[in-house]
């Protein structure tokens, strides 16, 4: 997904209807400073909502079939406009639904620990509050699982193996487990490597001998592997957990 990033102090959306449409305002730090329905699509009232914030401010609008008058007008008036993919919206309206509601099961879970192990999983570099929510409340109660090769394993970073007679006949159970935490594993390890130069070189190194997925691949069950021993042990994130001195350490 291709993320536009707005470098002007104000930003609009506008919620764009054949008969009106919803402008909202807000400033860098989220504050909300225009919230109106304008009747009518009545684009010069529109502008002397704004003028306060005119002088460094972009407007987005969904692409619907009617966005081209406003991205006219805009134009006219020297207003920034920027065209937004309406899938790319519905997706993170969608990601907000999400985040709001692992927020409602922290703050209904009866697990005290919750808290601390959310603490945990912000330790890990660069990785977010929804990757660590995702990770946190799919895996469950880490105690479920009796060794870390069983959490690699449930989260789809290993797969299974067909045996007969001591004889490895084929791979099998690429299904099975749970895809949303493969899923967040792999993103987490996508942010990990662009915040700490380290996973980055150990990529690198990776990818030579391998290539860009199995060079993932591999980092998401180190990832795995040294979230088991973190949450089990209540550690935050280091080298030692993350890298082969793993089996050292323990």
């Amino acid at each position: 997904m291709r993320m536009y990033k707005t470098t002007t102090e104000f930003n609009c959306g506008i919620d764009l209807h054949a008969r009106c449409m919803y402008a909202c305002v807000v400033d860098r730090d989220g504050n909300v400073l225009v919230h109106k329905n304008i009747k009518g699509n009545d684009f010069e009232y529109f502008l002397k909502l704004v003028e306060p914030y005119r002088h460094d401010l972009t407007v987005c609008c969904e692409c619907t079939f009617n966005w081209y008058w406003l991205a006219d007008a805009c134009e006219d008036a020297g207003v920034e406009f920027v065209l937004a993919h309406a899938l790319y919206l519905r997706a993170i309206h969608e990601l907000d639904r999400q985040i709001e509601r692992l927020e409602r099961l922290i703050m209904a879970s009866a697990k005290k620990n919750h808290w601390r192990d959310l603490h945990v999983l912000l330790s890990v570099p660069g990785i977010g509050k929804v990757l660590a929510m995702t990770i946190l409340f799919e895996i469950g109660d880490i105690a479920r699982f009796p060794r870390h090769q069983d959490l690699a394993s449930y989260a789809r970073l290993v797969r299974g193996t067909v045996a007969s007679a001591g004889k490895i006949e084929g791979m099998r159970g690429a299904k099975m487990g749970n895809g949303y935490l493969k899923w967040a594993f792999k993103e987490a390890v996508l942010v990990a490597k662009r915040a700490h130069p380290e996973i980055r070189a150990m990529y690198q190194r990776l990818e030579r001998k391998h290539d860009k997925a199995t060079a993932n691949a591999i980092l998401a069950h180190r990832l795995a592997r040294a979230i088991y021993y973190m949450l089990s042990n209540g550690m935050t994130f280091s080298m030692d957990l993350f890298s082969k001195r793993l089996r050292k350490a323990a």
